[in-house]
């Protein structure tokens, strides 16, 4: 091989290498890690709290990827709200709030209510539909900046 080929051929492989790895951190960047909450005292149950592009984000940590935050917080509506081993034949009452409202260091908010639907059929819940008497719309959370996670 003469030595202007062996030059262009390194070169490209070079290029080949460093596009692979740009690619790779790009992939590692926009990869997006769903954690799971481990607090059981809050966290049982087989209720699905389901937002769009997200899943089920019941007793999960909202990643920063993605921008799903913001979008929780300011673009998306209410939940779809499921639960499977509701009784058909029972009413149910969703309370949605924000235990650690405005931190976990000082929840003097605990209670704060983001949405209150009483006279939900079971078989709705079931089926993610919820309808009923509506006594708190949806609000979606805000919690202010520096507070850490909120449940």
């Amino acid at each position: 091989m003469k030595w202007p080929t062996t030059l262009v051929l390194l070169i490209g492989l070079d290029l080949i290498f460093h596009q692979q790895v740009y690619s790779s951190m790009i992939d590692e960047e926009s990869m997006c890690v769903i954690e799971k909450m481990s607090d059981s005292s809050i966290c049982r149950g087989e209720l699905l709290v389901i937002y769009p592009d997200l899943g089920n984000a019941a007793c999960t940590i909202i990643p920063r990827c993605r921008q799903f935050r913001r979008l929780l917080s300011k673009d998306w509506g209410k939940p779809r709200v499921k639960f499977v081993q509701a009784k058909k034949d029972k009413n149910y009452v969703l309370i949605m709030v924000d235990p650690d409202a405005p931190s976990k260091e000082n929840p003097k908010y605990r209670f704060w209510r983001h949405w209150l639907v009483t006279n939900i059929l079971g078989e709705d819940l079931q089926a993610g539909v919820i309808q009923g008497t509506v006594l708190s719309e949806y609000r979606p959370p805000t919690p202010p900046s520096g507070t850490g996670f909120h449940r």
